[in-house]
């Protein structure tokens, strides 16, 4: 299967001028640009998904200092239980 993409004349020139200088086709030089670009959020992804799993292992700061705040009272001294 193959697609379209549309490009202004002005845009295929400037293109073409380019891949001239390096060697390469249009078309190479676009499946290259795709080929990285996909790459690239191949690896952006990947990298969220990693931090959002280490977040969930460690337990984000965040998120317990945002949570309800419970009513417990911690003391250091040694006072005897009212009875």
């Amino acid at each position: 299967m193959s697609h379209t993409f549309q490009a202004s004349d002005e845009q295929y020139d400037y293109l073409l001028a380019y891949t001239k200088g390096v060697g390469e086709t249009p078309e190479t030089f676009f499946q290259y640009w795709v080929e990285g670009m996909i790459d690239r959020m191949e690896a952006r992804r990947r990298w969220e998904e990693e931090q959002a799993q280490k977040s969930h292992e460690e337990g984000s700061p965040d998120l317990l200092l945002k949570g309800p705040k419970v009513g417990i009272e911690v003391s250091t001294s040694k006072k005897e239980p009212e009875r």
